[in-house]
């Protein structure tokens, strides 16, 4: 498995939409990052309190005190006192 070390929005635009093998992308503490959708074959994960603004569909794990803000059917798991808020929820 690789792993991919963001600690900004334009390292984390900068990846491709799918890889080759399955990676892991770590959002660093202290970054802020807006996700919007997947990306085939990789895992965005949010580290140490980094902020994730999760949209259309993408899907976030959170640790170590992160926080996410999912909108848009984003789903996320929480791990280790992150804090995951869920705007404009679909019912």
């Amino acid at each position: 498995m690789k792993i991919i070390e963001v600690k900004t929005q334009e390292e984390f635009d900068s990846l491709p939409d799918s890889f080759e093998e399955e990676t892991d992308i770590h959002i660093l503490k202290g970054t802020r990052v807006n996700v919007k959708g997947d990306k085939k074959n990789g895992v965005v994960q949010a580290h140490v309190e980094s902020y994730v603004f999760a949209f259309e569909g993408s899907y976030v794990s959170a640790f170590d005190g992160s926080d996410v803000y999912a909108h848009e059917g984003s789903s996320v798991t929480a791990f280790a006192g992150s804090d995951v808020k869920y705007l404009n929820p679909v019912i």
